[in-house]
């Protein structure tokens, strides 16, 4: 690795401690892969695992995956390409979709003559080399100057070959040729090549049946398109022009659109007008989605490039990473086209080697063309490398706080740091209740992990209390049993069942084999003698008690009596009553299903005498 240049960005959506990966930051480098290569225009894949680098001279070379570079071109047009000005050369390189099969490829280049050529290559007998002498022009474009050729080449979604056209330089587009629908210049052009020699029409070209304006023409108002890509994921377009004096633009075209989109050139540049003789109302154009101006400070020459769709710098995904040729930025754009709002952010400074393109293999990831230095590098992003596992051990009980979490940290530059969101520090964190603990980590490139870990005890059922008549019970499945008056222990009470001796509030802790301790809820019981029933009454129960649904009295009398039945909750609100003619044994039902659950007062009477008990509604 013979250079690197690192610049930090971050783009991060945290909200709480939820989720895994709650912020993601990257540290972007750009690291050679391979040097030794003559003024670099393009790098392209064609499929497969090589990526082609195209020299401005006349050539193009196969970069393999190890960074080696093929001794001999893949091909080479130094005969007949034209590179005696700066924007004149072999400018552009694309590969058939099925050039797995058919070995076709199409590149843009600057003829002898000074004009555009477009044309199509095929391979030879060897994989690695094509046929320079398989030729087939498809299309020659005269050029008035030297400069604004445009030069760039893509298959799109739709399979028809896009062709990005220049205005055919000067200043100021003094032909105005990019607003004239019968020049090619200043244009995108669309054609199928799958068509009869040399190429066809598609026929929802804009000027397809219209004398209006040239057959090839699928978009107009173009100074020079240095790079235009379609998403690989979306098939969105996006195109980069280089401005004129003040403002450099990227412009944005949804996949499906319709042909026929004006860019404005040369009535505007960027937002701003330039010259509106002859110029319709701004309805007609289409107008870039971000512009930078003109400026030493910032950049002159926009260079287009790709929106990310690898793996390796997850962080940048779905952003458009583009840059500047003279001032060396590279930015990631963030597009939404349903509120047309960007967000921009600068990613690293390319300014010693001049950025002529971006390139992208057939993984997804990005590359970089230094045209000076004859380098090309790869976009590298150092914390995608950066992750933490942890040993989670939760708390042997829901009210301990025995828990643990113990980090390992892969991929940090220096020595890590972690702040945990309960104020803690280091990898180790002890003696935690239960809960959720967040993590930031944070290494010394400042490249930095969110994560979140939730510390959950073991569930354990609260036993259930059973009450009949004065005799309390639990399930007989626990280590260890201790009932509660009031919240205090009652000695000896130690078993599974227990008789209540007093009116109170009884519990219950339970102990489990693994060693908690759990409490249940309380229950109310109000007892009473047998002396205190009511004079002519044997027998008084409350049954089943607790109850969900059904609850009856069962009560004897010893002879005809008139009973009256009262309900009341534990302030002595009266919440049903009923008087009742008794002669002997009755299962009387209680209509308390719509009760909360709670602890309810029932009091049987007759003459001045009641009985007082309680029921229990779960």
């Amino acid at each position: 690795m013979a250079t690197r240049v690192v610049w930090l960005l971050t783009l991060f959506t945290l909200c709480g401690w939820a989720g895994t990966i709650l912020t993601a930051q990257t540290v972007l480098t750009l690291e050679e892969v391979a040097s030794g290569f003559d003024k670099p225009l393009e790098v392209i894949h064609a499929g497969d695992e090589r990526l082609f680098v195209v020299e401005q001279p006349g050539r193009i070379r196969i970069l393999w995956p190890n960074g080696t570079v093929a001794a001999e071109p893949f091909l080479d047009i130094t005969d007949r390409v034209n590179d005696n000005a700066n924007e004149r050369g072999l400018l552009g390189l694309a590969f058939h979709p099925q050039f797995a099969d058919n070995g076709w490829f199409y590149v843009n280049y600057t003829g002898t003559g000074g004009h555009t050529v477009i044309s199509r290559f095929s391979l030879s007998a060897d994989s690695n080399e094509a046929d320079a002498q398989s030729e087939l022009i498809l299309l020659q474009i005269d050029q008035p100057f030297a400069n604004h050729n445009g030069g760039c080449l893509r298959f799109g979604p739709d399979g028809y070959l896009y062709i990005g056209m220049g205005d055919g330089g000067a200043g100021g587009d003094p032909l105005n040729a990019a607003q004239d629908p019968q020049s090619l210049l200043g244009k995108m052009l669309r054609i199928d090549v799958d068509g009869p020699t040399p190429y066809a029409i598609p026929s929802d070209n804009p000027f397809a049946q219209d004398s209006a304006g040239r057959d090839e023409i699928w978009a107009l108002g173009l100074r020079n398109p240095w790079r235009f890509s379609f998403d690989q994921l979306s098939g969105d377009l996006w195109v980069a022009d280089v401005g004129q004096n003040e403002w450099e633009e990227i412009n944005f075209l949804p996949a499906g659109s319709m042909g026929g989109t004006n860019f404005g050139w040369r009535c505007y540049e960027g937002l701003a007008t330039y010259n509106l003789s002859g110029c319709a109302s701004p309805q007609a154009y289409t107008f870039p989605i971000h512009v930078y101006a003109n400026s030493n400070a910032v950049g002159r020459s926009v260079t287009g490039g790709y929106v990310y769709r690898g793996q390796s710098m997850p962080a940048l995904y779905g952003h458009y990473i583009f840059g500047d040729f003279v001032s060396g930025r590279i930015w990631a754009l963030l597009y939404d086209p349903t509120s047309g709002t960007t967000q921009l952010n600068e990613l690293l400074d390319f300014a010693d080697y001049e950025l002529s393109s971006f390139g992208q293999d057939v993984f997804g990831e990005l590359y970089a063309c230094g045209y000076s230095s004859g380098k090309v590098f790869r976009l590298v992003d150092q914390c995608a490398s950066l992750s933490l596992s942890a040993n989670v051990m939760p708390p042997s009980c829901p009210d301990t706080a025995d828990g643990t979490i113990a980090i390992e940290v892969v991929g940090a530059q220096g020595t890590p740091s972690l702040m945990w969101s309960h104020g803690g520090v280091g990898a180790l964190q002890e003696s935690l209740p239960a809960g959720t603990y967040g993590v930031t980590l944070t290494d010394a490139l400042g490249c930095m992990v969110v994560d979140s870990f939730v510390l959950q005890a073991p569930p354990i059922d609260t036993p259930s209390i059973s009450v009949t008549g004065a005799l309390l019970s639990v399930p007989d499945q626990y280590a260890a049993y201790q009932w509660l008056l009031d919240g205090h222990p009652i000695d000896g009470a130690n078993a599974p069942q227990w008789e209540a001796q007093v009116s109170g509030s009884y519990s219950i802790e339970v102990h489990t084999d693994n060693g908690c301790i759990v409490r249940s809820e309380q229950v109310a019981i109000v007892l009473t003698n047998a002396q205190f029933l009511p004079e002519g009454i044997q027998h008084v129960q409350v049954v089943p008690n607790p109850f969900s649904e059904e609850v009856w009295l069962q009560i004897e009398t010893s002879y005809a009596l008139s009973t009256r039945v009262v309900v009341c909750d534990l302030q002595g609100r009266v919440v049903w009553q009923h008087t009742l003619q008794l002669n002997g044994r009755q299962d009387i039902p209680l209509s308390l299903a719509h009760l909360p659950k709670g602890v309810w007062q029932v009091y049987v009477c007759a003459g001045t005498t009641c009985w007082v008990g309680s029921v229990v509604k779960r």
